[in-house]
């Protein structure tokens, strides 16, 4: 009878322990997401106010993907699909401070409430995919602004990517609790379709180098290589670097396939680092290859023709040369000869539009450009938070 007491008397303590720690764990992310949260919307100016309000207001316009889309908007939202993982994290930590022992002091822990803020539950899984939805609502949008078709094949890449998630998440339990994940080929496959057409859309369409739809490259064998353009930035070296690792990077999931791994917090917290070290080095050459087709668009104003593959920049290039076209239509009797996929072309009197036309492109263009200038302020700091 002693003996049970004892042991009732240590199971108790156990689970006092374990809620006093789990107590912890909770006011220590509480605390932190205060903080982050104080720092961000802190109105003194302090701590670069200006890039800070910045920030925030670009964040508010990428939770409501329907309205017209900027490129510090594009920047920020293909941040937080990197940071998919984090957010479904968040939405359980908070899952966790209003069902456990955080908000209701006096009741005890338990695994009941654990698993009610789990990784299968519907706003774990709303976290994790939103910031892929979001993007391809915005690329779906700057289609229908006049963007250039590719937009839809790059609404069709972050499609790809939900399928993927989801089934990630389940992967994730099963392979947790060492339990046979039946869909585990689908899972394999969708990962395999969605890895490689992100590497490829990374190279030919975000960095701008001419490599599978595009002429240009040397060839490895059968294989074309992606190639530079010739006002690149940075050495060739850094290229190739960036090249292989970000192909290496995009499979880290693989590591599923391995054993247990997915069982280790440290694997994740690699993974999760690495896949920041990725986007990192993606921002850099994303800047560079939309400052290079600004110039290219600024230096096209002197022919009054303005061809761009860029979705935001041919989109801002198209509102304010059509506006232009019409302006100089109205006064003088001329008319647009029409618009092609990639650009305008105008007839009637040529030396108004040219005039129109460099007037309202040129700010557009330097809106533009301090957009970028404040988006990528932005995406190093970001990262490394």
């Amino acid at each position: 009878m002693l003996r049970t007491h004892q042991l009732l008397d240590r199971q108790q303590q156990h689970m006092q322990r374990q809620s006093c720690r789990h107590k912890v764990q909770l006011l220590i992310t509480a605390a932190w997401t205060s903080l982050l949260a104080l720092v961000l919307l802190l109105p003194a100016n302090v701590m670069r106010n200006q890039s800070r309000m910045f920030f925030a207001r670009t964040a508010l316009k990428v939770l409501v993907p329907l309205q017209p889309v900027g490129w510090a908007d594009f920047l920020l939202a293909d941040m937080f699909t990197s940071l998919a993982k984090s957010s479904s994290d968040v939405t359980r930590s908070v899952c966790l401070m209003l069902h456990g022992p955080l908000a209701h002091p006096l009741h005890p822990y338990s695994a009941t409430a654990a698993s009610s803020c789990g990784y299968l539950t519907i706003g774990s899984l709303a976290a994790l995919v939103l910031p892929f939805a979001i993007r391809m609502l915005q690329c779906i949008s700057v289609w229908r602004a006049g963007g250039p078709r590719s937009q839809l094949f790059n609404a069709l890449k972050y499609a790809s990517s939900l399928p993927a998630l989801i089934l990630t998440a389940f992967e994730h339990e099963h392979h947790v609790h060492k339990q046979l994940f039946a869909w585990k080929r689908l899972w394999v496959g969708t990962m395999l379709l969605n890895s490689c057409y992100s590497f490829y859309w990374d190279v030919e369409q975000d960095w701008d180098m001419p490599w599978v739809m595009q002429y240009g490259g040397r060839k490895f064998g059968p294989l074309r290589l992606p190639a530079l353009k010739g006002s690149h930035t940075y050495s060739s070296g850094w290229y190739a670097w960036l090249l292989l690792s970000n192909l290496l990077l995009r499979f880290t999931w693989a590591h599923r396939l391995l054993g247990d791994l997915e069982a280790h917090n440290e694997v994740l917290l690699a993974v999760a680092l690495l896949e920041v070290l990725r986007r990192w080095q993606w921002a850099f050459v994303r800047v560079e290859s939309e400052t290079r087709k600004l110039g290219l668009l600024t230096s096209q104003l002197e022919d009054g023709l303005v061809t761009s593959k860029s979705g935001d920049v041919m989109v801002l290039a198209n509102g304010a040369a059509q506006h232009a076209a019409a302006a100089a239509g109205h006064h003088h009797g001329s008319a647009s000869r029409g618009a092609s996929s990639d650009g305008v072309a105008f007839g009637g009197d040529r030396a108004d539009v040219k005039m129109h036309l460099h007037g309202l492109i040129r700010g557009h263009v330097h809106a533009h450009a301090n957009s970028l200038q404040e988006g990528a302020a932005v995406a190093v700091p970001l990262l490394k938070a």
